[in-house]
């Protein structure tokens, strides 16, 4: 059973002892990832933010695409990039405090 939701009419899925979600908890966030993986501080990790997110776009994308570059920085190369093909601002907004 456990998997499955059960569902209550009117109310949607409900979780119980037996039914719990697959993955629980938050995703952790690209400091976290990046402090765990490769052991950077976080005044490191806001100065490579503080630099990427000054780059023209082509060259993050560059840096987003090399198979040297670390799985959490890509990440963030590639959150900027998609952000600013949609005109948004969010990966900023949670990147910088």
């Amino acid at each position: 059973m456990a998997g499955e939701f059960e569902h209550i009419r009117g109310k949607g899925n409900r979780f119980t002892s037996d039914n719990q979600p697959l993955n629980r908890g938050r995703k952790p966030k690209l400091y976290t990832i990046a402090k765990k993986s490769y052991g950077i501080t976080l005044d490191e990790f806001k100065e490579v933010v503080n630099y990427l997110w000054q780059l023209p776009k082509d060259e993050v994308k560059k840096i987003a695409e090399r198979g040297d570059t670390p799985i959490w920085m890509a990440n963030v190369c590639r959150s900027l990039y998609k952000d600013t093909a949609k005109g948004v601002m969010n990966t900023l907004r949670e990147l910088l405090p």
